[in-house]
């Protein structure tokens, strides 16, 4: 394939030894030379399952960099490029005569690269000409909407929406953002002849404004990168029959087993793989390109369309057609019928169609199989592969191909506005859409089958003006690791992930439905690799909503199980904006047999969003998705159907891919506060009280500020706010959220601000238990025990519980008012208290009886060492106190008073008791008394009632995020160093951290941030010096020696340096394992 004369090769080695080339190295791609130019910039398409980069010459692919699917090193594109001719009135008299033939391609496998960066006339060396992204995520005043200023110049449109349509303003205006990502460059055809000697003709006098733009999705558009060509005429001559042609050079994996064809419906051509794969396996992809919008020709009575993208709108245009697909070409390296073309005229007759390189027409006989004599020559194997009919290509090989459309007129620009810019609809200005499709099926035939498919509802985003509802934005992922754990806390917020709803014209109106989380056994997104298990769904969180089991039909017709709903997304718990967090902790290898996970051992995971179209059809006014009513095609009339597969949206697995290792934060550990601490409210807490708190969590370190923080309580402790006390700012405000204690560290519905998350934890109100002292009598013998009137939040045989629990009607107590209270029932009348009878149990004014003695002391024994005695009231008709069913005994807040505690002190307001009753009453009481008992044991019965003491208004949390840095302590430094080990040890020929046999791996492992390790041998002599200075918590050897010649089998020694902390010595042993030499 990599077609190099000698001298050429050595000619790029010895520039490359002297150029800085802006190429980026692909981890795990097989590296070439790459093309030296000075001028060059490549962007990286790499959105969705695609990753395909593009140079601002117009060039695409980057010799063999063109990956499908997206995080593997499998390509499916070498090269490709645009190409272009027609005919220039040289002499510019006007006079229909033979013109001159000129070309501008750019074909880089071929040697043709005939284009530059920049605007016509300007110089190419200009930094500005580079490619201009934007994403959809962009906002007003981003670095990318600034940098979109360069790109307006250069000729970029822009959406204008503050009403001045002369100039474009980054804080106000838009870019012209088509999708998901959009990426644009200007280049021209301006080249000296010294780079045009292949064709050898003078510039055609294109200046082509290119944009590309692709979905981050996981359905078909995700297999899909759209680019726009937007020629304009820079010469003052008129440019005639201009055809232009989408030339590739494409390889699925193996370059000779490659088959193309073309669809003369769609305009589409493609390229297909003769059966399995070396690279692929069974089941390679298909690769084609589309136009999706041909050149404008004057049509009487047709009606073109230039779509234009979703905030510039659709340009009709009666009287016009868009040329389709009008000829699909293909020629062989070396071929002496149909080879690379080396002169104009051959180039001109591959783009004609239906010609071989000697201009003679194609015969379709001599070519493939199934053609007739009548078979159109001009489209090159349109027959069907996968019925097998028609006129197929069958002789596998490594072949690029064209698919042209054309002739049309390109006249000279002219600025008729006088804007001095380039707008499509002046003349001299053509505007063409195409489309890069790869998709992968069940096999390399059904490849075929899914492109089509796929181009099919590209078209749909393609007819309604790429304004497409599609799935909710991928979420925001934050990475956490401990000791054989990594935590993957989901932010559905950031990114209007969790409340996204978005309709179209097309009826769609995709709606959040939830989270997918997957482990992957490789840096590749596809479900298989090599024939093995490679995607695993890990985690599936399902929007309780209703919808449950959704089917979707496949290509067969038969209803397909395509979403198990599990309903397990509480909408209650994120109706707050700004609380839409899911946190994961994974522990365990999905692909080894759910084995505990491995420290220092690189895994991969993806979190992705998607949706359901809650969409009516504008043709049926049906549901797109509805209710198998009947059950009669599923069997259970609770599951759904779908329309098709795109009525369920995921993002593009690719787009949030994770590789970590568990334990790698030990450098720069994430901190948290323990419960409760930092307390700075007024109250004070027995050690062991179940009580609220509020704790702090960092999510992103790098957020941290040196501010000052509270998190206080307001009404009674139902609300909190969390404040920045150095900015007197409050954060967050009125906040309701307040978990259950016991489920500390599990809850993630809390706001995350300036990187920690905000944490409220309650117990409820309540008793929550009771100590009691009866001499050393068993229970069995009380003579004072508890009713069981009472329920939760009760003790003493639910015999005693919180007024505000049992009839809040009668209480006000607050919450930051509960204490720990002593109860002594007295066996001898002679020691009975005073307590305070009411004659009924609404304790009206006028019921009120006075004092009278009872046998119950309560005690208020906050301080255990000085005792506060209480008031006692109850409620009974007779003057004693007999202990009915209907009688309560209330125990008061107030410090006891034998005689005054209850006085009328206002007869005229006939409440004046009663409130005074209710401000103070704290316990109530329902016992049952046995005097038999009381007289046999005449012992007291002591009982302690301990509170729970919930969140209240006198709380608050105070503390300094400062104290929250990732600063590793001396004392944790030398933790560290105590802990740091070799592994495997020893090294029996194999780690498990290594992935390819060609590369061993031993790892130092719980390394502080600077370590130096000086590895010897047992004869002293030093072999290797290992150095680091970074937040990484291990260092991997190679098993090499400083002149990286693999090392002997033996024990071998490691002196572990760490600066400030000490040292360390390591003993350990290797066992090379064979080598094997593939090579020779």
């Amino acid at each position: 394939m990599r077609y190099k004369v000698f001298i050429f090769c050595l000619t790029l080695v010895f520039l490359a030894l002297l150029v800085n080339v802006n190429a980026r190295e692909r981890e795990g791609a097989q590296q070439s030379f790459p093309k030296v130019n000075l001028l060059e910039d490549i962007v990286y398409m790499d959105i969705n399952n695609i990753d395909m980069p593009m140079k601002n010459d117009g060039a695409n692919g980057e010799d063999g960099q063109g990956y499908y699917p997206n995080g593997t090193d499998l390509a499916f594109l070498f090269s490709g490029g645009m190409a272009a001719s027609g005919y220039i009135d040289d002499n510019g008299n006007g006079v229909n005569e033979p013109e001159e033939l000129r070309t501008a391609w750019i074909t880089p496998a071929s040697l043709i690269e005939e284009t530059q960066p920049g605007n016509w006339a300007q110089s190419a060396d200009d930094p500005r000409y580079v490619f201009y992204v934007v994403n959809s995520s962009d906002g007003f005043g981003s670095e990318a909407y600034l940098k979109w200023a360069d790109a307006v110049a250069q000729g970029a449109d822009w959406v204008n929406l503050d009403g001045d349509p002369t100039s474009y303003d980054p804080m106000a205006d838009r870019p012209d953002i088509l999708a998901d990502r959009t990426v644009w460059c200007v280049y021209n055809d301006g080249t000296t002849l010294s780079k045009r000697n292949r064709l050898q003709t003078l510039p055609l006098g294109l200046e082509v404004r290119q944009q590309a733009w692709a979905f981050a999705r996981s359905d078909a558009l995700g297999d899909v990168v759209f680019i726009r060509y937007r020629f304009t005429n820079a010469l003052q001559r008129d440019i005639k029959d201009l055809i232009f042609t989408l030339w590739t050079d494409p390889d699925l994996g193996n370059a000779n087993d490659d088959l193309i064809g073309c669809d003369t419906t769609l305009s589409m051509g493609y390229i297909y793989n003769d059966g399995d794969d070396d690279r692929y396996g069974g089941n390679p992809p298909a690769f084609g390109i589309d136009f999706f919008q041909g050149p404008v020709v004057e049509s009487p009575g047709d009606t073109a369309y230039r779509y234009r993208g979703p905030l510039l709108g659709v340009d009709t245009l009666y009287d016009w057609k868009n040329l389709p697909m009008t000829s699909f070409m293909y020629y062989i390296n070396g071929d002496p019928t149909i080879g690379d073309p080396n002169s104009k005229d051959i180039a001109r007759y591959y783009q004609v169609g239906g010609l071989i390189a000697n201009g003679n027409p194609l015969d379709p006989t001599i070519f493939g199989t199934g053609a007739t004599a009548s078979t159109d020559p001009r489209y090159v194997y349109n027959g069907d592969p996968v019925t097998a009919t028609g006129w197929r290509d069958n002789v596998p090989a490594d072949k690029r191909f064209m698919v042209n459309t054309g002739p049309f007129q390109l006249p000279a620009w002219q600025d008729l506005n006088g804007n001095n810019r380039v707008d499509v609809e002046e003349p001299g200005v053509q505007d063409i859409v195409v489309a890069y499709i790869v998709t992968r099926g069940a096999s390399a035939i059904n490849s075929v089958a899914k492109l089509r498919a796929t181009d099919d509802f590209a078209q749909l985003a393609y007819n309604a003006n790429f304004l497409v509802a599609g799935p909710p934005p991928a979420p925001v992922v934050d990475v956490r690791t401990a000791d054989q754990e990594i935590e993957l806390i989901v932010d559905l917020h950031r990114n209007g992930t969790y409340r996204y709803q978005q309709e179209d014209d097309l009826g769609n109106l995709q709606t959040f439905e939830g989270v997918k989380i997957y482990q992957f056994a490789s840096r590749s997104t596809q479900e298989t690799e090599g024939g093995l298990p490679n995607r695993k769904l890990i985690a599936l969180y399902d929007l309780s909503n209703g919808y449950n089991n959704l089917y979707v039909r496949d290509g067969l017709g038969q209803w397909q199980l395509a979403f198990v709903g599990l309903e397990n997304l509480n909408p209650a718990d994120f109706t707050r904006p700004g609380t839409e967090y899911i946190s994961f902790k994974v522990t365990q290898d999905a692909f080894n047999n759910n084995t505990p996970l491995i420290n220092g051992k690189e895994y991969f995971f993806t979190v992705t969003s998607f949706s359901i179209n809650l969409g009516n059809s504008p043709v049926t006014g049906s549901p797109y998705v509805r209710k198998d009513t009947l059950g009669t095609i599923t069997g259970n009339p609770d599951n759904w159907l779908a329309t098709s597969s795109a009525d369920l949206l995921e993002n593009s697995l690719a787009t949030n891919l994770i590789a970590v290792r568990p334990q790698s934060d030990e450098v720069r550990p994430f901190r948290s506060t323990n419960p409760g601490e930092y307390y700075t409210g007024t109250r004070t807490f027995p050690a062991d009280a179940e009580r609220g708190f509020a704790r702090v969590d960092v999510i992103r370190q790098d957020e941290l500020l040196d501010h000052n923080y509270q998190v206080s309580f307001f009404e009674d402790g139902q609300y909190w706010r969390l404040t920045d006390q150095t900015l007197n700012q409050v954060l967050a405000d009125s906040v309701t959220l307040q978990a259950n204690a016991e489920d500390v560290g599990e809850v993630w519905n809390f706001p995350i601000i300036d990187g920690f998350s905000a944490q409220v934890y309650n117990v409820p109100l309540e008793l929550v238990s009771d100590s009691v002292e009866y001499a050393d009598l068993p229970d069995s013998l009380l003579w004072m025990t508890g009713r069981n009137t009472f329920g939760d939040g009760s003790v003493y045989n639910n015999g005693i519980t919180l007024v505000r629990l049992f009839d809040p009607t009668l209480t006000t107590l607050k919450k930051s008012d509960v204490f720990p209270v002593r109860l002594i029932f007295q066996a001898d009348s002679a020691n009975h208290t005073t307590g305070y009878r009411w004659a009924v149990n609404t304790f009206t004014d006028a019921s009120f009886r006075g004092p009278q003695p009872i046998p119950v002391t309560a005690y208020d024994i906050t301080d255990p060492n000085n005792p506060r005695q209480l008031n006692i009231c109850f409620n009974n008709p007779a003057a004693a106190l007999p202990f009915s069913a209907l009688n309560r005994i209330y125990v008061m807040t107030s410090n006891y008073d034998p005689q005054n505690a209850y006085v009328d002190e206002d007869p005229g307001d006939p409440s004046n008791l009663k409130n005074k009753f209710i401000s103070e009453t704290y316990l109530v009481l329902s016992l049952e008394y046995n005097d038999s008992l009381r007289r046999a044991t005449r012992q007291n019965i002591t009982v302690d009632v301990f509170p729970s003491y919930s969140n209240s208004d006198v709380d608050t949390y105070t503390f300094n995020a400062s104290l929250l840095r990732p600063v590793l302590s001396q004392e944790e430094r030398q933790s560290l160093l105590d802990r740091i080990k070799v592994v495997p040890n020893p090294y029996f020929a194999y780690s498990t951290y290594e992935t390819s046999y060609d590369q061993a791996v031993l790892r130092f492992t719980h390394l502080d941030r600077e370590v130096t390790i000086r590895i010897f041998n047992l004869a002293g002599q030093l072999v290797r010096t290992l150095t680091k200075n970074n937040t990484e918590n291990q260092l991997t050897w190679d098993l090499r020696n400083e002149a990286r010649l693999k090392v002997a089998s033996g024990m071998y020694i490691a002196h572990v340096e760490v600066p400030g902390v000490g040292d360390k010595i390591l003993k350990f042993a290797i066992i090379q394992r064979e080598e094997r030499i593939d090579q020779y």
